[in-house]
């Protein structure tokens, strides 16, 4: 039978400390180091198995992974081998613990991507500050690259590993989570009025009331400018409801501003990877046509597929040929996650004039450089200056083989490039290739 010995705490132990996963048989050396751990509020996760610590590496985001060379189903070099990957996209330090220093097994744990090799006995006055002077790179490494500087909640990237971490643990646990999609309220003209240091003082202030009332860092995570998701674990839909207005009244409370929410609940049995966000966008998008400063609770059966996001292409483009062959071209796209309706405008001036532009929506321009009255650099400034928004991509379609003409425009916020004369087909796969990685 497959022994392990579940995550033992201090009293004092809270989420966000360090959290140490031991690979390792031997029940007296884990448990010693388990004693040592425990008086440094070290949280530490036991497996005596390389499946069992394979199990937990995949389950919860350790800031350290000790494995024994020896196991008693796998080599801990094989164990090494199976989270190499994740653990250096992750970086989270792993190390092999062995009483045997060949020359060749600590090569072969470089190699597979080990930042050491420690001998047993282990020297644990030596070996505790190793181990937090280890974590605290890693947390300074993983807070440049996983956290938001303005506000210190986590960023997509994190949201997503964090996701995949919890996916794996809902599924054995047979328990239910769920996340709230925020998006505040007329906050740009919030930041006209109040200017933008003071925005930025309520975006600071959501995070750290999001915080305490969670009473976690670690489920915070800013998606855009003024758009958070919020990971709340263990809870229903409805429960989650209650708690994101409470966060919804403190802000009222302290910066009469408002926000609109969509949640959406993940369910071991239905869900599969990918729909939770875009659940949540739906209810999200149902609060907005509410009138805002409200809550939705994503709910399949009253959510038609009428309900879809929708995709706005507006191509804009003085050659009539150009206008028909594309609009033909998008007109036939068939999207499973977007109602796709597709625009012309005859130049810039047309479609810098129109009301184009609707916040719940995502939208793709497509510019042509060269244009009467008003070129495509010109339209592409004054949309940037107009919305500022994830939810726009704007692909710039020319001749102009000019590379300081591309610089310019990528510079000047265009997503892509797409020189004249192409293939329509080759536009559109270009362009759903890039509303794949911007929009999902």
């Amino acid at each position: 039978m497959d022994q392990h010995i579940p995550l033992i705490e201090s009293k004092s132990q809270h989420r966000d400390e360090v959290l140490i996963l031991l690979i390792d048989p031997n029940i007296d050396f884990v448990m010693d180091m388990k004693d040592s751990f425990d008086r440094h509020s070290i949280s530490v996760l036991i497996a005596t198995t390389a499946s069992k610590g394979i199990e937990y590496f995949h389950t919860v985001n350790p800031d350290f992974v000790l494995i024994e060379a020896n196991l008693p189903d796998k080599s801990g070099f094989d164990v090494l081998l199976e989270i190499k990957d994740i653990s250096r996209d992750r970086s989270i330090p792993t190390a092999i613990i062995s009483s045997n220093q060949l020359k060749e097994n600590r090569i072969r744990a470089y190699e597979l991507g080990a930042i050491d090799f420690i001998r047993k006995p282990i020297d644990l006055d030596i070996f505790i500050p190793f181990i937090l002077n280890r974590v605290a790179f890693r947390k300074s490494i993983t807070n440049k690259l996983l956290v938001d500087e303005l506000t210190g909640a986590y960023n997509r990237k994190q949201f997503y590993i964090t996701k995949s971490s919890l996916y794996n643990r809902y599924k054995i646990s047979n328990e239910s989570f769920s996340i709230a999609l925020i998006d505040f309220d007329l906050f740009k003209d919030f930041n006209n009025i109040y200017g933008q240091q003071k925005g930025n003082e309520v975006l600071q202030s959501f995070v750290q009331i999001a915080q305490q009332t969670l009473r976690t860092k670690i489920d915070v995570f800013r998606f855009g400018s003024d758009e958070f998701v919020l990971l709340i674990r263990h809870k229903s839909a409805i429960v989650a409801a209650n708690i994101v207005e409470d966060i919804a009244e403190q802000m009222r409370d302290l910066w009469n501003i408002t926000f609109s929410a969509g949640i959406s609940e993940w369910f071991p049995s239905t869900h599969i990877d990918g729909t939770l966000l875009k659940q949540a966008d739906r209810a999200l998008q149902q609060a907005k046509k509410a009138g805002r400063n409200s809550i939705h609770v994503y709910d399949e059966n009253s959510f038609a597929s009428s309900l879809a996001s929708r995709l706005m292409i507006h191509i804009v483009d003085d050659d009539a040929m150009v206008r028909a062959l594309l609009e033909r071209q998008f007109s036939a796209w068939q999207s499973d996650t977007f109602d796709i309706s597709v625009h012309c405008y005859n130049d810039g001036f047309e479609f810098s004039e129109s009301n184009w532009y609707t916040p719940q929506d995502y939208h793709v321009v497509m510019l042509d450089g060269v244009m009467p009255k008003m070129d495509g650099l010109e339209v592409l400034h004054i949309v940037k200056k107009k919305v500022q928004s994830e939810r726009v991509l704007i692909a710039m379609l020319t001749d102009r083989k000019n590379n300081q003409d591309i610089l310019h425009a990528l510079n000047s916020g265009a997503d892509d490039y797409m020189l004249k004369p192409f293939h329509p087909q080759e536009v559109l796969a270009r362009i759903q290739r890039l509303v794949n990685r911007l929009f999902l």
